[in-house]
């Protein structure tokens, strides 16, 4: 999801996306993320904040790695359920 990068989710495992998961990103060596924040939440269906997580190769070059990693899949695509596991959308 992450071009030369990965992430772990708080709490593990990173089966489903539910409310309240945290999902933490970093970067392979030689490589920095594009923004000082490294956390999304999943908030009510909804990742936040809603920014692209980018990681862009460090020193000479870096310029050109940004442009490129634009084109990258977004993690904001994945899906954020807004219930809790065993929690139904609708109670009747």
């Amino acid at each position: 999801m992450v071009s030369h990068g990965d992430y772990i989710c708080h709490p593990r495992p990173c089966e489903r996306y539910n409310h309240g998961t945290v999902v933490e990103f970093y970067c392979d060596p030689g490589y920095t993320l594009t923004n000082d924040y490294k956390y999304i939440t999943c908030q009510y269906g909804e990742w936040f904040p809603s920014y692209q997580v980018y990681c862009v190769k460090t020193g000479k070059g870096a310029a050109m790695a940004l442009l490129l990693s634009s084109y990258s899949p977004s993690f904001l695509e994945e899906i954020c359920w807004s219930v809790e596991p065993g929690e139904h959308l609708f109670h009747g």
